[in-house]
């Protein structure tokens, strides 16, 4: 009986075996394995990430495929993992667990693609990330969960989300991040608000963050390191335009008011009285 056991452990062991070595060689043929541990895996009109990708592999290039959804664990056994490219392709979805393992990835390009939101949970696992990058997909907002999960990597310095749709960026969600973080998010229809700027210093002028307003019209162009100053020209531009019309307006007021009392008074003797504006003085008709 104990030897049926074995016996049959052991066949299961070996087709395990030829599964990985036929899989390992089915990827390298597909894609160009290099011996300095890179597989180019580019244009080949990929539906999904090829098995048996050598685990000593460093740098593995994917974009200019037909990806669109990562699931969990493809990733999984590719701890010497430091360079990711899936740019340039179709993913719509990268679900929790899915860049599990790869402990020791530096880069990870996931733009030119249709994501429409940043997953959050996602990147936990990434301890040894620097880099991310997230431009030109069709991220509407990023949510506060996500971001707040980029404190957990250590090593995290920049995340580019430039040439998305994000019109709002709240400022909770900008207050989780940490400040060795650079945010940036160039490109994006960003609606500014100088209230939220003069209300909210941090806000929108924070030191980390890379940004360029496209609405309203007045600030159209400006930069987040340039925000509040514009913000507080403004303000005290339309103040003091705002009380030099009161004034005006109370003056007029006041002139106005004077000129029909001595028009009033007048009219018993039918005379009306006028006070010339150069020479101060009253002429009688």
């Amino acid at each position: 009986m104990n030897a049926d056991v074995i016996l049959y452990f052991t066949m299961i062991s070996a087709c395990a075996v030829q599964q990985t070595s036929g899989s390992d060689k089915q990827a390298c043929d597909v894609c160009r394995c290099q011996q300095k541990g890179a597989v180019d895996c580019r244009n080949r009109d990929l539906l999904s990430v090829p098995g048996g990708i050598p685990v000593t592999t460093t740098s593995l290039r994917l974009q200019n495929n037909k990806l669109t959804w990562l699931l969990p664990g493809t990733f999984q056994a590719l701890d010497k993992l430091e360079s990711l490219e899936l740019q340039q392709n179709k993913l719509e979805r990268i679900d929790p667990g899915a860049l599990d393992g790869l402990t020791a990835l530096v880069t990870l390009d996931i733009s030119h693609n249709q994501l429409t939101s940043l997953p959050a949970g996602v990147f936990v696992s990434l301890t040894s990330l620097q880099v991310l990058k997230a431009q030109k997909n069709e991220i509407v907002e990023v949510d506060i969960e996500a971001l707040a999960g980029l404190e957990m990597l250590p090593h995290l310095q920049h995340v580019h989300l430039d040439n998305n749709r994000i019109s709002h960026l709240p400022c909770e969600h900008l207050d989780v991040v940490p400040e060795r973080i650079f945010l940036h998010f160039n490109g994006n229809p960003l609606r500014c608000d100088c209230l939220d700027v003069i209300t909210n210093p941090p806000c929108l002028t924070r030191d980390n963050l890379v940004a360029e307003c496209t609405a309203p019209r007045l600030l159209v162009g400006q930069t987040s390191e340039h925000l509040h100053k514009t913000c507080a020209m403004l303000f005290w531009c339309f103040f003091a335009c705002g009380l030099s019309f009161l004034i005006l307006g109370a003056s007029m007021m006041y002139a106005f008011s004077r000129k029909t009392k001595r028009v009033v008074c007048n009219l018993y003797n039918c005379k009306f009285r006028f006070v010339h504006p150069r020479r101060g003085r009253t002429a009688w008709q």
